[in-house]
C-alpha cells in the first residue's frame, strides 16, 4: 500500500512555479499628459487641463555649466571680507565698553574703599592706655550701681544697661587693639 502511495505522489507532480518578476520599487519617471478633458466646462478641472498641457509641452530645463570656481585667481583671495571687518568693529567696541565700566567700577571701589594705613605701635598703645582709663570710669559709675539691689524705676535700670553695654564695648575694643598691629581704613571725606 505505501508503494503504491509512493508511485501515486511520483505521477501526480506538480509542476515547479516560475521565478518572480522582478518589479522596481519606485514608479517610472513619466509626465502625466491629460489627453482629453471637455473644453465646454469651465472651472478647475478645465485650468488643471491646461497647465498639464503647458507644461508638457515646455522642454526640459538645460543644465547650466557652472563657471570654474578657482578662489586662488579672485582679485580678493586671501582678504578678509567687509562684513566681517564690520562684525569685529562691533565685537571691539563692545568689549571697549565693557572694560570702561569695569574701569569705573573699580574707581567707584577704590573711591569707597579709601585709603589704608598700618596704625604705629606708639598710637597703638597710647590708645590702649586711654581706653582703660575710660573702661575705668565706666567701671567706676558701674561698681556704685551693682549694690543697689532695688531697680525700681525706668531710669535706674537703663543706666545700668547702658553701663553694661559700654563696659563690653571697650573691653572689646581693648582686646582688639593688643592683638597686634592695627589696619586702619579711611572713607574720603565727599
Amino acid at each position: 500500500m505505501t508503494e503504491n502511495l509512493h508511485d501515486w505522489v511520483e505521477q501526480k507532480r506538480v509542476d515547479e512555479e516560475k521565478p518572480a518578476r522582478y518589479k522596481s520599487k519606485h514608479d517610472p519617471n513619466v509626465r502625466l499628459v491629460q489627453s482629453s478633458f471637455n473644453p465646454d466646462f469651465v472651472g478647475d478641472d478645465y485650468a488643471y487641463g491646461q497647465r498639464v498641457k503647458v507644461k508638457a509641452a515646455l522642454p526640459t530645463p538645460k543644465r547650466v555649466e557652472r563657471s570654474d570656481k578657482r578662489y586662488m585667481n579672485k582679485k580678493d583671495f586671501g582678504k578678509v571680507p567687509n562684513y566681517l571687518r564690520r562684525v569685529q568693529r562691533d565685537i571691539q567696541a563692545e568689549k571697549n565698553v565693557f572694560i570702561e565700566a569695569e574701569r569705573e567700577r573699580l574707581r567707584r571701589e577704590e573711591a569707597a574703599r579709601g585709603r589704608e594705613y598700618t596704625l604705629d605701635e606708639d598710637e597703638r598703645c597710647k590708645l590702649v592706655e586711654e581706653l582703660k582709663i575710660k573702661w575705668d570710669s565706666y567701671n567706676a559709675q558701674y561698681q556704685l550701681q551693682a549694690h543697689v539691689v532695688n531697680l525700681d524705676t525706668a531710669g535706674k535700670i537703663q543706666r545700668k544697661e547702658y553701663l553694661e553695654k559700654m563696659l563690653k564695648r571697650v573691653e572689646k575694643a581693648i582686646e582688639t587693639l593688643e592683638r597686634g598691629p592695627v589696619q586702619i581704613f579711611c572713607k574720603p571725606v565727599q
